[in-house]
């Protein structure tokens, strides 16, 4: 689910963002990492911690949360969002269960 938000929110950012031309999404799955790295032909990230949103502050906590890595760079003309994410078997079983928020109950973005 985490690979899903942080694609989702990447491809958000640069519809909203990136006056991108072209975008290219890559998937690459080995036996323990999901690698998940979206590359935009825009007018590029700023760099500048202020301009940080709570998009790329989300996106990154998601990698965090279930240990994984989330970095975001510019590439001349252009963004990379990148994160690699632990997966395989046993992976599930590291993730503390949330119970969803009082409220959230039928949230087609609740996670479990």
């Amino acid at each position: 689910m985490a690979a899903y938000r942080i694609a989702a929110e990447a491809l958000t950012n640069v519809m909203r963002h990136a006056e991108a031309d072209h975008t290219q999404v890559r998937v690459c799955v080995d036996a323990h990492t999901l690698t998940l790295t979206v590359i935009d032909d825009g007018i590029g990230y700023d760099p500048d911690p202020k301009a940080d949103g709570i998009g790329l502050r989300s996106m990154a906590e998601r990698a965090a949360e279930i240990g994984g890595s989330f970095t975001i760079d510019r590439r001349g003309r252009g963004t990379r969002v990148r994160t690699a994410l632990p997966f395989g078997q046993g992976v599930l079983r590291q993730v503390p269960h949330v119970p969803p928020s009082p409220g959230a109950a039928g949230r087609a973005d609740t996670e479990a």
